[in-house]
Formats: C-alpha cells, sequence, structure tokens
C-alpha cells in the first residue's frame, strides 16, 4: 500500500513539521502511533483520501493521503489539538 519513497509530514503543536521519509520508516512509525488506542475513521480531506483518528472520543488527528497508481506516495497529519479544536468533524461522525 506504501510506495517505497512515501513522505510522511506532521505538523504538530509547536509548529514543527516532523518528516519521515520511505516506507519502511513509516511503517515502524504507523506500528509506535497504532499503540495508542486510536479510534480511526476513514474521511476525505480536502476531497482526497484520508483518515481522522480519536483518543478518548476527542480528535487528535487528521491526514490527507496523496494516492498515485494505487500507492501512498505521501501523508500529510496534523497533530494540533488546538488547531483540530477549530475544524468541524460532524459530518465525519459515522452516527450523523
Amino acid at each position: 500500500m506504501l510506495d517505497p519513497e512515501v513522505v510522511l509530514r506532521e505538523a504538530t503543536a509547536s509548529g514543527t513539521i516532523v518528516e519521515i521519509r520511505g516506507a519502511a520508516n513509516v511503517a515502524r512509525r504507523a506500528r509506535a502511533v497504532s499503540q495508542l488506542d486510536l479510534v480511526v475513521h476513514p474521511a476525505l480531506i480536502n476531497g482526497a483520501a484520508g483518515w481522522v483518528a480519536s483518543l478518548d472520543g476527542e480528535p487528535f488527528a487528521v491526514a490527507g493521503l496523496t494516492v498515485r497508481e494505487g500507492r501512498i506516495t505521501a501523508m500529510d497529519v496534523l497533530l494540533d489539538l488546538e488547531r483540530l479544536a477549530r475544524v468541524d468533524l460532524t459530518a465525519l461522525d459515522p452516527l450523523s
């Protein structure tokens, strides 16, 4: 699913953009984050494939994916809880 040259960019609350390159490194990061017991739902982010994750019922992260030829070539993740609080995620609620 991941392109060998995939790029993961995480925007943090401090304004730092953390960039991780390569399928093996991105997969390792995903395995580490999977330990957080997040609830993840697929979503359209700016009209593209993506996901929204929550932790203990609160928004935790939003990600937009770039997909080419069936492989994820880029993931842009917003991890800034203050910015997430201003995003209307109600349309993404599967129960609404």
